[in-house]
């Protein structure tokens, strides 16, 4: 014991003979809450009685990770809480996973919740936050003393896997994301307990700040679509605790990061989780026009990318507006071209924010187009990462330190078009700051407090022509040194892509609705362009015949592909056990070269654990 403190001992000394440290502050964390699984997807009888063993049989290691899933559904309102409250209070953001300790108050247990039948359990999360005394002030006037309390309150899908497929986009807030950016693997990053039903629906103008933006619309406020999945209400209770050295220093040392002198300083970061995916772009789109080298079917390499401020400082990019009624008298992003107003996405882009190559072969993005670089997630649990959130809103871009602006799988052109890979591995380089215009350091100030703005070296120019200029900076050394991070892409073959991978997280999703784990078992059928079409399926045979699941999607002609479709973009799904019949309107013409009348099949064992078996279905 004398040694580990020791040890936390020294680590604070290395750390604050380079670094001082601003005064802290810690708050103590907890939560109680219900996780599981919805299982009705599955029909009543074995085979959801299977389902129900295998969850009672699973290591707590499987309800520690749905239960850290299902917290990560309150990081949007605790990071954006300022436009909950009236803005008189800042964000209290979530821990990082490897601080939160969960700990459980039940047996797993079948168990009917809100009329609906689940397997859950019931757990406390604890954990401690350590910040600077004065974000913490600024956040919540109630921690401004010791033992002060604050509750959070929290409506919580008991299954927080599957949300897009289950409710729709109920509980998801689209507001200030480029159009099409929701995704169902990246739903915590929409949650929003506080979405109604749209009484308008967004004109097209300039951002939309609805909570849905396109259809389909809900027809269910959040809390109330929840009651159809099961919920629980519950709050996350912030307690301040007395300033213990030793106990700041335990904390200090789980993060997992090296803080660099002297000002703000980048770090790219690729999850290494890639999504397939097949879609249509149309003529004239934005995406096609900014994003794509061809119309039709084209086969997407969606990826998440974070940037991580590991400086002391922030990096304070500027304002700018969200409507371009500043087009007038600009503000200096735009003035000095570092922000391009894009008519056709309705918001700026900044052009050199991100660069990223997929080696071999690949067309896409290449540079990515930053629309708004803020903070989103707070990866660092320490005094010199404030939790106050001065780059909450796009109007002000910039990002904090230990926090991470985010761009994930689903926003438009966040993707490599792979549409001329056949198969293979490449790999993604993804260089933050390529160009070196963002002052990874401390802007050098005019007598007006103002910063100075110098002509890009070599000169730059942007999408429109104009003079890039750039923000006199002393940089933090070694700060360019660090812009660099890479990731395996694997490349399956035509007409393979998420839905016949692994799941995002492996073991956790279930059900017809899943998106993962299924196998291409026809990949060109036809049928009659526009007309009604039914399959009769059966497996064959006398041996035991586990239920499959069924889904059909529509083919690529062009390609001579099934595209692989997700869930809310199929043709039509069943289970099927001896047999079925499954009724789908056939694909219509798009265009010359996609004139309809072709599906696909895709199969999957209903439950987990159970063997793929074949299916055979002929249109009748």
């Amino acid at each position: 014991m004398l040694g580990l403190l020791f040890f936390l001992v020294n680590c604070l000394v290395q750390l604050t003979a380079t670094v001082t440290l601003p005064t802290g502050a810690l708050v103590d964390i907890s939560i109680d809450s219900t996780v599981g699984v919805y299982l009705e997807e599955f029909p009543i009888g074995t085979h959801r009685d299977s389902l129900v063993n295998d969850l009672l049989s699973r290591p707590s290691s499987f309800w520690v990770a749905r239960a850290k899933y299902q917290l990560k559904m309150m990081q949007y309102r605790l990071t954006y809480r300022t436009f909950y409250h009236g803005g008189n209070k800042g964000p209290l953001p979530l821990l990082p996973d490897n601080q939160q300790t969960i700990t459980f108050r039940s047996l797993v247990s079948r168990r009917t919740i809100n009329g609906h039948d689940l397997v859950a359990v019931d757990y406390t999360m604890t954990g401690t936050m350590l910040t600077d005394l004065a974000s913490l002030i600024a956040s919540e006037s109630k921690l401004n003393s010791n033992q002060g309390v604050w509750l959070e309150h929290f409506i919580l899908p008991i299954d927080p896997e599957q949300l897009l497929q289950h409710i729709g986009s109920a509980c998801h807030d689209e507001a200030e994301y480029p159009l099409h950016s929701l995704d169902a693997e990246t739903t915590e990053f929409f949650y929003d307990q506080e979405c109604k039903m749209e009484r308008k629906t967004y004109n097209g103008v300039g951002p939309c700040e609805l909570c849905h933006c396109v259809p389909p619309y809900p027809t269910k406020d959040c809390a109330d679509a929840l009651l159809d999945i099961g919920r629980v209400a519950t709050d996350l209770v912030f307690t301040r605790a007395a300033w213990d050295a030793t106990r700041a220093a335990q904390v200090r040392a789980l993060n997992s990061w090296t803080v660099s002198e002297g000002g703000a300083d980048l770090v790219p970061l690729l999850t290494g989780r890639f999504k397939l995916i097949y879609r249509y772009f149309a003529a004239g789109s934005c995406e096609r026009l900014e994003c794509i080298s061809a119309d039709g079917w084209r086969r997407l390499a969606l990826f998440s990318n974070q940037d991580l401020n590991i400086g002391e400082k922030a990096l304070d990019i500027g304002e700018i507006t969200l409507d371009n009624s500043d087009s007038g008298a600009p503000l200096p992003l735009a003035l000095h071209n570092q922000m391009i107003w894009d008519p056709c996405h309705q918001h700026y882009h900044f052009e050199y924010f991100n660069n990223y190559q997929l080696t071999p072969g690949g067309a896409g993005v290449g540079v990515k187009q930053g629309f708004c670089i803020q903070n989103v997630i707070r990866q660092m649990n320490s005094e010199l990462s404030p939790i106050s959130n001065a780059f909450a809103s796009c109007t002000h871009q910039g990002i904090s330190p230990g926090w991470t602006d985010i761009y994930n799988i689903g926003i438009p052109c966040q993707w490599f078009d792979i549409t001329g890979i056949s198969s293979g591995t490449s790999t993604l380089t993804s260089h933050v700051n390529f160009k070196n215009i963002l002052c990874e350091g401390t802007p050098v100030l005019n007598s007006s407090g103002q910063p100075i703005w110098d002509p890009t070296n070599p000169p730059l120019q942007s999408s429109l022509g104009g003079n890039v200029d750039q923000v006199r900076c002393t940089v933090t050394p070694n700060a360019f040194n660090n812009d660099e991070t890479s990731a395996s892409l694997v490349t399956p073959g035509v007409g393979l892509g998420a839905i016949t991978s692994p799941c995002a997280r492996v073991g956790h999703q279930f059900g017809e609705s899943k998106d993962c784990e299924f196998i291409l078992s026809a990949n060109e059928r036809p049928c009659t362009p526009g007309q009604s079409a039914t399959l009769s399926c059966s497996i064959p045979g006398n041996a035991p015949k586990p239920p499959q699941v069924v889904r059909i999607c529509e083919t690529s002609l062009a390609l001579h592909a099934g595209t692989a479709c997700v869930y809310t973009e199929r043709l039509a799904s069943a289970i099927v056990e001896d047999s079925s019949t499954i009724t789908f309107t056939c694909p219509s013409a798009r265009d010359s070269t996609e004139p309809g009348g072709w599906f696909s099949i895709y199969t999957s064992p209903l439950v987990p654990g159970d063997n793929t078996v074949n299916v055979q279905c002929t249109l009748v």
